[in-house]
């Protein structure tokens, strides 16, 4: 007997993160004079063969060339090809794809006959493997019928090296919410969640393989630490990573951002900023806010009331947010005061008209001697008549408004009292100790004053619209 012995080449295909990936072929050896079903060897082979190992930067799908050629008297008439996990097949310029397996039949190849198949392998993987051998099985039939197969041996490798990292990206941002309630990407803890995909090393898509951990971290300029809670890792799906439930947060605050990591990857860029406010309530598109948004704090109670919107939004109230601006109102005593805030998320109450109240327990009943010391970013007219930007003398000097980025300057300044008719309002305080009320109404303005005699608290309302953010 006879024996011819051939060289072996090697192929290969690409992976994310230097990894090396084996192709198993056969050493076109041991082609036959006899006809022994058992002992049918194929080779396999790629256009490199031999070359050195090859580098991809790790975010461009691998082409791989694959040369079947019958080495033995039988008819080699098709084969299969196995692409393994953690890769894909995306493509072929023959054959047909089912799965991970690429079907090559009617071949009808004589002894020495060849066929060339280019494969297209998704192997973006952010976890440096090396991938199980690429199987390659033949037959003499042409539809894969039956169990006579040409047998392979002697497999050869070709590493193939990658470089870079995989990185992290938000795909559904965070918003506003409650203290200690679940942030999600809906303004509402049963809402949609955050999510965050495993992009590959060339930062080009979805490294689709991945189930790596993530985890949120949590940050804010004027909170120490902000801890959280809640749900802050998620595992990857097909390298996407959500949040169900969300994270919580439990200190109220304006500016936070969470960033995402995960070992060996990138981290993401700082999310978009969303607040973390004592109350939150929604307002759905054309209707008024469900309910009002109430928040206590040391005796002091805030609540905000709205009506009708275009833009589904929700309302948010706190009092003395960490971050909240420093500001007062000058002729205006500056006693121990709490900073009460409201404001829409992502600016959607532009169009609603609501009060803004707040109750102060233990107050004199001497009630013009409470005034509203107001801040915003959008200029008002104050009890004197003219707008706070104008420097009349009850106004004071404004801050800048946190989370600012493009330095805007609070407005600050005594809010006037809304217009009134003698009819319904004989007595008026501040008419009384030289206050005029306007002849044109100007929001923001004071509405009401009430005292609670029994309880010795008291209540001054604004009417206000949500035409900006956040006001105080």
């Amino acid at each position: 007997m006879r024996r011819h012995h051939f060289g072996w080449r090697r192929v290969g295909v690409m992976t994310a993160v230097a990894a090396a990936v084996i192709i198993a072929g056969a050493s076109p050896a041991s082609a036959h004079d006899d006809y022994d079903d058992d002992n049918f060897t194929v080779a396999v082979q790629g256009t490199t063969a031999g070359a050195a190992p090859e580098t991809y930067a790790g975010d461009t799908n691998a082409t791989i060339s694959i040369k079947v050629t019958n080495l033995a008297y039988q008819k080699l008439g098709s084969a299969n090809v196995t692409v393994p996990a953690p890769f894909s097949l995306v493509s072929t310029s023959s054959g047909t794809i089912a799965g991970s397996v690429l079907q090559l039949r009617n071949l009808n190849l004589a002894k020495n006959a060849y066929v060339t198949v280019t494969i297209t392998v998704d192997a973006r993987t952010c976890a440096a493997t090396t991938a199980p051998a690429f199987a390659i099985t033949a037959r003499k039939t042409a539809d894969y019928s039956g169990s006579t197969s040409f047998t392979l041996k002697s497999p050869y490798d070709k590493q193939v090296n990658v470089t870079g990292t995989c990185g992290l990206a938000f795909v559904a941002q965070p918003t506003d919410a409650e203290r200690n309630a679940n942030i999600t990407s809906e303004f509402v803890p049963s809402g949609a969640p955050i999510t965050v995909e495993v992009r590959d090393a060339g930062n080009t898509g979805r490294a689709t393989s991945s189930t790596a951990a993530v985890t949120l971290t949590a940050s804010n300029p004027t909170v120490a630490s902000p801890i959280t809670v809640g749900n802050p890792s998620a595992i990857a799906v097909a390298g996407l990573a959500s949040f169900v439930p969300g994270p919580t947060l439990s200190v109220s605050a304006f500016n936070y951002t969470v960033t995402a990591s995960s070992p060996g990857m990138t981290s993401s860029l700082p999310s978009s900023k969303f607040a973390i406010a004592d109350d939150q309530v929604s307002c759905a598109a054309g209707a008024a806010c469900s309910t009002p948004a109430t928040a206590s704090n040391a005796g002091v109670t805030a609540s905000a009331t709205f009506g009708a919107g275009t833009t589904k939004t929700n309302l948010s109230v706190s009092i003395n947010a960490v971050d909240a601006p420093v500001f007062e109102c000058n002729n205006y005593p500056k006693g121990n005061s709490q900073v009460s805030q409201f404001g829409f998320s992502g600016n959607g109450g532009a169009d609603r008209t609501g009060t803004f109240s707040v109750t102060i327990p233990n107050a004199s009943w001497f009630v013009i001697l409470y005034q509203v010391c107001w801040a915003s970013p959008v200029d008002f007219y104050t009890k004197s008549g003219k707008l706070a930007s104008a420097g009349t003398p009850d106004i004071g000097d404004g801050t800048l408004k946190p989370g600012s980025t493009t330095g805007e300057t609070l407005k600050v300044g005594l809010l006037p009292n809304c217009k009134k008719w003698w009819w319904n309002d004989h007595w008026d305080w501040d008419d009384h100790w030289g206050f005029p009320n306007p002849t044109i109404e100007t929001l923001p303005c004071i509405t009401s004053r009430s005292y609670n005699w029994s309880t010795k608290a008291l209540t001054i309302e604004v009417k206000t619209t949500g035409a900006d953010p956040w006001r105080y």
